[in-house]
């Protein structure tokens, strides 16, 4: 049976950091958030050197990918390590970027509408928004 962490005084995003820095210390692993609470954020898996890495969600690109609740409760229910596999983080470009003194963050924040979902729905949308009209054209006109 899963525990659900509730409290008045507490938001959602202090709720998730709660369980997920005690997830570890937990003798029943059995912490989670509801789906509800879980739709209500976003987050993204980011590796850096030194915190100036960890300013911006992506540096010198477009779009910045991030995961929504289902992705969130991964890192929840699972090691940081079986997590950032099912995101398709492979183990060999994690050991290779923790031996080279990387270290990764999970940043943690409340949807919005600028959130648009990793499908292809989503891409094609962004496609549409943010290139010219000639380069949305012909991509969508493409069956995904």
């Amino acid at each position: 049976m899963e525990k659900q962490i509730t409290s008045n005084d507490e938001n959602i995003i202090e709720r998730f950091t709660k369980i997920f820095q005690s997830k570890n210390k937990s003798n029943d692993g059995e912490n989670t958030m509801s789906e509800k609470d879980l739709d209500m954020i976003a987050g993204r898996a980011s590796q850096g050197e030194n915190e100036a890495d960890f300013e911006y969600l992506q540096r010198n690109k477009k779009f910045a990918w991030v995961m929504g609740g289902d992705g969130l409760n991964l890192f929840l229910k699972h090691s940081n390590a079986q997590a950032l596999r099912s995101i398709g983080c492979e183990d060999r470009w994690i050991r290779k970027r923790l031996e080279a003194g990387r270290y990764f963050r999970l940043g943690i924040f409340y949807r919005s509408d600028q959130c648009v979902p990793a499908t292809w729905d989503g891409i094609l949308s962004l496609i549409d928004k943010y290139y010219p009209k000639s380069i949305s054209t012909k991509i969508c006109q493409h069956p995904m």
